[in-house]
């Protein structure tokens, strides 16, 4: 299993250099010598030029997340989004390291399991499926042991289903965990349920939300889902936001923060259970040139509708 820790680079502008490639891999190094902070973590790049840095409010977190595992063991993914004039729009990078969560003799080894790419699960249950000896994969083919989903089988599932030569098992994400954990031991509110935060939020607790929930048997989902989503988390009950009206809209149990706060501090300081970070996905939102763009082709469509309007005037009167 994966275990990630996302976060934005500090200091990419300081060492950003005309030839750096925007996307790719990274190491991290510890530098007890720097004169700055004795406890900087740096991330390089594969020829060894220096990228960045993790940020200093971030690396007590990162450094109890990877005690796990030497720094050389730990991959790192960086995205730079940069404009044409150097300007750099955010600097992204997730690290990870590989965790082995079952005994050899479990029965998830050697199976094969196609999980679709394409559907809200699919990074979870890569990582759960592969952490039990399991090899996931995208691609549907006669060797396929189990297929897993969330709610519904893709078309190519079910046009393979009835042809020779195809022998594989249906199974839901769900039925997957409860083979997997032991009910008894987790929270029945969330084991097994499809759990999501009714909003992003941006905090250390915050981050270790997922990982926590997935440690109880939940499917944990970042964002609220009408069709899949069976739970739901509020950040805030004095000020309910408009997915927590559509969940009550639609009958599902609602969860206060608060409540979890709790247990969910209990797990952040247990060294035993090593987070899991992952990275959050970016909403939308348009360049400063993308706005500059609309804006003016708001003012053009402006201009032509007068003038469409004046010529029909125009024309009625003469």
């Amino acid at each position: 299993m994966k275990r990630r820790f996302s976060f934005e680079i500090a200091g990419v502008k300081h060492h950003l250099q005309s030839d750096m490639v925007p996307r790719g891999n990274c190491k991290f190094r510890a530098e007890p010598t720097n004169p700055y902070d004795s406890n900087a973590i740096g991330i390089y790049l594969e020829d060894g030029r220096l990228l960045g840095y993790v940020p200093r409010d971030k690396t007590a977190l990162f450094r109890a997340w990877a005690a796990a595992v030497p720094f050389v063991e730990i991959g790192g993914w960086y995205d730079l989004d940069i404009t044409e004039s150097g300007y750099v729009r955010s600097s992204d990078v997730t690290a990870s390291y590989n965790v082995h969560m079952a005994p050899d003799d479990n029965p998830l080894k050697g199976k094969i399991f196609y999980i679709n790419r394409n559907t809200p699960i699919s990074p979870d249950a890569y990582d759960l499926v592969a952490s039990f000896g399991a090899t996931p994969t995208g691609r549907l083919s006669k060797s396929i042991d189990y297929v897993l989903y969330d709610a519904e089988y893709p078309e190519a599932v079910a046009e393979k289903l009835d042809k020779p030569g195809y022998k594989f098992q249906l199974m839901t994400v769900k039925e997957l965990r409860k083979q997997l954990f032991n009910e008894s031991e987790h929270n029945p509110l969330l084991f097994g349920k499809v759990v999501s935060p009714e909003t992003r939020r941006e905090s250390d607790m915050a981050a270790f939300l997922g990982d926590y929930l997935i440690s109880e048997g939940a499917i944990y989902q970042q964002y609220y889902s009408n069709r899949l989503t069976d739970v739901v988390i509020q950040w805030d009950e004095e000020h309910p936001t408009q997915t927590i009206g559509r969940a009550q809209a639609a009958g599902k149990p609602i969860l206060q923060y608060a409540d979890l706060l709790p247990e969910l501090y209990k797990y952040y300081k247990d060294e035993a259970n090593r987070p899991t970070f992952r990275p959050q996905p970016k909403p939308y939102s348009p360049s400063r040139a993308s706005k500059k763009e609309d804006e003016q082709a708001q003012g053009w469509l402006g201009c032509v509708f007068i003038a469409a309007i004046a010529i029909l005037v125009w024309i009625f009167v003469f």
